[in-house]
Parts: structure tokens; sequence; C-alpha cells
């Protein structure tokens, strides 16, 4: 096991974090999400989030390069040469400042992120990955990290008609398998995040037409609302960011769409759930909601 997708329950394991855990609403109880809360989008003004890239690229320290050697090489003859090292957006900083907020961030390699952020649970010996860099139960803050720390971009879409498309990840994705996961989801690269002055500027929904099929001049025209950034902690804290669209289209105009994605065999079912009773969507998703998913749920709250 590279990660322990099993696991539910964080906080345990991440008691100096407890004071930012995010938690999902869910008949009168507060449910674990799985992820800590770096930057709440709903008293936050994405245009007044400066973007800056930092020089050079991410190198993966040699410790965790030889800890993680083996995981690494038994993942990728799992994946049956899938596996591609392009270039992704690491994060190194989200500070506030007098003018609002900034977020620094700095090119790494995907098979970096697979060594160390991909490899948390798997032991060489006694202790795992996570044992070794996160002993204190503590999360190092961004860019002082070990890890690679690639930014993750997830997608909650809602048809116009008020349901929310869920989907089920296939069983040979890297992250988060066999689980409800977000409308859409993947990782960031420099391409995204090069064009963007600010957080406003950032066009995150490229895996909604790849995933879904949907129209990328539809997708262009749709307003984006970001909802946060977080940090997941059963991949040691990489990070993710939120977002939420309204589709200016209905479940059915959805379901024609799939039938030309060109990645749609990264989910094997999809969901088209009301958005507006989320105790029946949490019912219906069980304990088998990818923590991104409830994370996204947690911040998106009435506009």
């Amino acid at each position: 096991m590279f990660v322990d997708w099993s696991r539910r329950e964080w906080s345990s394991r991440y008691r100096a974090e407890a004071w930012r855990h995010l938690q999902v609403a869910h008949r009168g109880a507060a449910r674990e999400t799985g992820h800590v809360l770096l930057l709440d989008g709903n008293g936050v003004d994405p245009a007044r989030v400066a973007v800056r890239r930092l020089p050079g690229r991410f190198a993966l320290p040699d410790a965790i390069a030889r800890a993680s050697a083996a995981g690494f090489e038994a993942l990728r003859r799992g994946s049956g040469g899938r596996l591609h090292d392009g270039p992704v957006v690491r994060l190194c900083g989200v500070a506030p400042g007098a003018d609002g907020w900034s977020l620094a961030w700095q090119e790494a390699g995907y098979f970096d992120y697979a060594r160390s952020n991909l490899m948390m649970d798997r032991r060489e010996g006694e202790a795992s990955l996570r044992d070794l860099v996160h002993a204190d139960g503590a999360l190092p803050e961004p860019g002082r990290s070990h890890l690679a720390d690639a930014v993750g971009l997830a997608l909650l879409l809602v048809t116009v008609d008020g349901l929310l498309v869920v989907q089920r990840r296939s069983r040979g994705v890297s992250v988060w398998p066999e689980t409800w996961g977000p409308s859409a989801a993947g990782m960031a690269t420099p391409e995204d995040f090069e064009d963007a002055p600010t957080l406003a500027a950032l066009w995150p929904l490229r895996e909604a037409a790849e995933e879904l099929g949907l129209d990328a001049g539809l997708l262009r025209a749709t307003p984006v609302r970001f909802l946060g950034l977080t940090r997941e902690l059963a991949r040691g804290g990489a990070p993710e960011m939120l977002f939420a669209v309204r589709l200016p289209v209905d479940r059915q105009a959805v379901l024609r769409a799939l039938e030309h994605a060109p990645d749609a065999a990264e989910h094997s079912e999809l969901l088209f759930l009301p958005l507006d009773d989320r105790d029946a969507l949490l019912d219906r998703l069980g304990d088998e909601a990818a923590p991104s998913l409830l994370a996204g749920l947690a911040l998106l709250r009435p506009s």
C-alpha cells in the first residue's frame, strides 16, 4: 500500500493540525473531511490573491528519494507505463498582506510528487515515509516541506437544474480509486498558472473538458467560484484548490458530452445528486466519499 486510502479519520494522526481541520455538517454532527484549511474562499476575493512564480525547479531531497525508491518502482510497474513525468505546480507559500493575499509556486515534476505524496504509507522496514516526515503530527508550512506538494484542482459542477455531478473514480487511478470524487479533478500544471497574475485569472476547468467532454468554449464562458485552498492529510498535506461552477446545461447534456470525453476512463460512473439536501447527499455517498469531495461540500455555502 502506498497511501492508506481506506482511512477516513486523520485527526488523531495529525493532532497538531486540530485548529484547522475542515469539517462538513452531516445530520447535526461534524464529519471529518481529511483536509485542513489554508484559505477559505468564502471570505476572500480571488482578484486580490496575487500569484507569483518562484525561480528554479523543485528537487526532491535525496533522503526522500531513497526512502521511496522501491515503492515508486512498484507504482510505475503497476501503472502499466501510464505514468508520465510532466511538470506540476508546487505550492511554496500563501500569506495575507496589506492588499490581499499572495500565493507563491514553483515548478516540480510529477515523479517527485509520486515519490513523496503518493508514498506516505509505504513501509521500508519499520517506518513509513509518513512516520519519517510527520512524526510530530504536524504539517510543515508550504514551501518548507520535504515533499513535492503538487497542487490539485478539484471541481464541483452543478447542472442548471441543481444537480451536483459526482464521479465514481476508476479502480486504476492513482489517487482515491473506487471512491465518489468531485465532478472532475487533476493536477495543476505551470501552463495553468503561468498567465494568471491573480487567482481570479486562473482557469481551472481543463479537467472538466478532459474527463467529462464538456465544451471548452462553454466552460470558458461560465463563471467560476473559488471555494478555498486546503491540504489533504492522506497525501501528506498535498494542496488542493477547490472550485464550484453552475453549468448552463442539464444532466442530459452532460451525459451526451461524456461520449466524447478523452479521459472518461478515469471514472466508471456518474451520479447526479440534488444539492439542496446535503444530508441526503452525504447519506448516499456514505463512507466512500473522497476527501476532496467532502472538503468541497464543506466550503460550498450558499452564495
